[in-house]
């Protein structure tokens, strides 16, 4: 007769400000959260151990030196709803794209805000900018987003409503 016996990973969770320093679409996508950071490398974990390649793909999004490591499932899911909150669960790593704004790299000429962007297709990246001219939806929310120093940042497109939600709510008080 088989026993099925279930372990309980009590090691320490990540910080949550740990979430800052990834974009959660990349997370998602390798299924990892960041750890800690450990002498300028970023300690990473998750349920399974990366490939090479994912590593140096991860090495490369972040532009810093990266190491993973793997944890229970358990764990991974109890620290990924600590650190990613406004999802539910982490998703599989199916390929997909990632898109990402550069909040603290923008050039505003009087009239049309630039903010660099950057993101991956598939296994193909791609780096670039986004253009908010001053009759796009979007221009005086990004002038915003440009202004607010906890937005220096990467900003993954993921949290756009969540950063929305908060801007409309800056613009009530402002208002009143």
């Amino acid at each position: 007769m088989k026993t099925l016996t279930t372990t309980y990973d009590d090691r320490p969770l990540p910080d949550p400000a740990m979430a800052d320093l990834v974009p959660q679409s990349v997370a998602e996508e390798l299924c990892v959260v960041p750890l800690q950071l450990l002498g300028g490398v970023l300690v990473f974990a998750g349920p399974q151990r990366l490939g090479k390649t994912d590593v140096e793909r991860l090495a490369f999004i972040l532009n810093r030196k990266v190491h993973c490591t793997v944890r229970s499932d358990q764990w991974y899911k109890r620290a990924w709803a600590l650190l990613y909150p406004a999802e539910t669960e982490p998703s599989s790593s199916d390929s997909h794209s990632v898109y990402w704004y550069w909040g603290g790299w923008h050039y505003w000429d009087g009239e049309t805000l630039v903010v660099k962007a950057s993101g991956w297709k598939g296994m193909e990246h791609w780096t670039g900018a986004a253009e908010f001219p001053p009759d796009h939806d979007d221009h005086d929310l990004w002038r915003w987003i440009v202004n607010c120093k906890p937005y220096h940042r990467l900003i993954d497109q993921s949290e756009m409503p969540k950063i929305r939600r908060v801007w409309r709510r800056w613009l009530s008080r402002v208002a009143t």
